[in-house]
């Protein structure tokens, strides 16, 4: 990304100052501290990345102001009011704002923080530039005197191999998730399966039910011969009444007469005497009649009981035969009422059994397609633990990222080695190792730096000021070189802030020459107290501050 112009407005000690930056070329800034040299590096950081790389506030209390920075893929302008409220106002250029334009035009953002959100989706993320475009004095030995352990995690952001982290954690997440599911398809087709074998057991067990309830006998038969009999008992039984009936009117027949007997009787004592007890009149005539009456009377009781005691005894036998033949009608159809009743609970007992069997049998047809889709969302389930698995075999530590990194090594260490024998010739080279061995044996996955040449055999730490700031210098520029070639653009402007102005007059040299170089292909930003430097250097381009 080249840095075109940089605009800065009552920030840090700049009142008001503009800077226009060639593509390429050496560009010299000189000045006294405090003068707002590397105000130039932090403009560019906050108005593209809303951050300083002092990680200080630039703004003047009480004071308004503003940053604007054009390059040759964006413009950003960032204004802050007295009373601290922050602005951002950018647009894509060139190639960016020929996408925005396909995609629908300019747009409108919700605040702030998704204005900086898209912008940072255009210039790339603030750490891979600030370690392959910005070469400070600070930050020369973050890399040669680091741990091997941070070594290893600065490349792997420089590389972008930290995106492999959230890529590695959703691969995990998902892992953990379809880990889940294909447990709870086990354990429901483990329950299907209990499920499928119970209801296999109830219908196996119906059918041996049904067959001990195997029965010949005929239910309409019994139940039509207990009708007949109920039939048969209830015409012995009227005809038994009808007896009793006959019996019970030839006795009253008995009776009536008896009565009549008496009453003749009685009517006949009353005039016996031959006179009317009533009246004193002669009764002799009513007398003579009346006792014709009691004999005529008595002769009609005297039939009337030979009568009754013929219908009787006639009556008695038929009723002692009726009441036989009933008592056995009643046994033959208490016994049929016993067979149907026992019928009808087998029947019952099969109708039940029939229903738990076709219960049963709905059941291991359900229970059975469930099984075959729970054993199928195991297989699947089954297949995406192993996808996830390998997966995250392959994002993890010893994964594809441990073979970029290996090759990425390979290509910082020449790099590294080919910008150490420019500023040192060749008595310096460094070696850089995926792995290191451990004091109690075996090797650890860091980043491990060997330098041979310098310190007397005690590498880095042993090297001279100078030495160590060749090798810090040659690291940097390769760290760059690999940083913008693993975020997919050109290397661009390169700010160097002091990282040269410990260096002796051989080491100048050797920096002016590749400046020289750097510059041929981009605008190299070289910002020095080092007044042999700033002289030796083919600049296009010088700025004094402070004067």
């Amino acid at each position: 990304m080249n840095v075109k112009s940089v605009d800065l407005s009552r920030f840090m000690s700049h009142d008001s100052s503009t800077y226009e930056l060639p593509d390429s070329g050496v560009v010299v800034i000189t000045g006294p501290n405090g003068a707002g040299k590397s105000s130039l590096i932090e403009g560019v950081s906050l108005a593209l990345w809303g951050k300083t790389l002092r990680g200080t506030s630039p703004w003047r209390p009480g004071s308004a102001g503003e940053v604007s920075v054009e390059t040759d893929i964006a413009s950003a302008s960032v204004s802050m009011s007295k009373t601290g409220r922050a602005s951002l106002m950018w647009a894509p250029l060139g190639d960016a704002a020929a996408e925005a334009m396909l995609a629908g035009g300019p747009t409108i953002y919700e605040n702030t923080t998704k204005a900086r959100e898209a912008l940072e989706r255009v210039v790339g993320a603030h750490d891979v530039w600030r370690r392959s475009c910005v070469f400070s004095s600070s930050d020369a030995s973050h890399f040669t005197l680091a741990t091997d352990a941070e070594r290893k995690r600065l490349l792997e952001a420089l590389l972008g191999l930290d995106r492999f982290d959230a890529a590695l954690d959703k691969c995990r997440s998902d892992l953990k998730q379809v880990q889940d599911t294909y447990n709870e398809a086990l354990r429901r087709s483990a329950s299907l399966k209990e499920r499928v074998e119970g209801w296999q057991r109830t219908l196996a067990n119906s059918e041996e039910s049904l067959r001990d309830l195997t029965s010949t006998v005929d239910l309409g038969k019994l139940e039509e011969r207990a009708a007949r009999l109920g039939k048969m008992i209830e015409g012995a039984g009227r005809e038994l009444a009808a007896l009793l009936e006959k019996q019970d009117a030839a006795r009253n027949d008995s009776r009536r007469a008896e009565q009549d007997v008496d009453e003749a009787e009685r009517h006949l004592a009353r005039v016996a005497s031959g006179t009317c007890p009533t009246c004193g009149q002669d009764a002799a005539e009513v007398a003579k009649a009346l006792a014709q009456d009691v004999a005529k009377a008595r002769g009609v009781a005297l039939l009337s009981r030979v009568e009754r005691d013929k219908t009787v005894a006639e009556v008695a036998g038929q009723i002692q035969e009726l009441e036989g033949e009933r008592k056995e009608l009643r046994t033959q159809r208490e016994q049929a009422l016993g067979e149907l009743g026992a019928a009808q609970a087998t029947a019952k007992q099969r109708a039940k059994i029939k229903a738990q069997s076709s219960e049963a049998e709905r059941g291991l047809e359900d229970a059975t397609v469930e099984l075959a889709g729970a054993l199928s969302a195991v297989r699947d389930s089954a297949l995406e633990v192993t996808e996830l698995t390998v997966c995250s075999q392959v994002l993890g530590l010893r994964g594809v990222r441990a073979n970029v990194l290996g090759r990425a090594l390979v290509g910082i260490e020449a790099a590294a080695n080919a910008w150490l024998s420019k500023l040192a010739g060749g008595n310096l080279h460094l070696n850089l190792l995926s792995s290191v061995e451990r004091k109690s044996g075996g090797s650890q996955d860091v980043i491990g730096l060997e330098v041979q040449g310098a310190g007397g055999g005690n590498g880095y730490r042993g090297a001279s000021a100078g030495e160590r700031r060749r090798i810090d210098v040659a690291l940097l520029l390769a760290l760059g070189e690999v940083a913008a070639g693993a975020s997919g653009r050109s290397p661009g402007t390169l700010f160097v802030d002091e990282a040269f102005d410990a260096l002796d007059s051989e080491g100048v040299s050797a920096a002016v020459t590749a400046l020289a170089e750097l510059s041929a292909t981009r605008a190299v930003i070289v910002i020095t107290h080092n007044d042999e430097l700033a002289e030796a250097l083919p600049a296009v381009q010088r700025i004094r501050l402070g004067t």
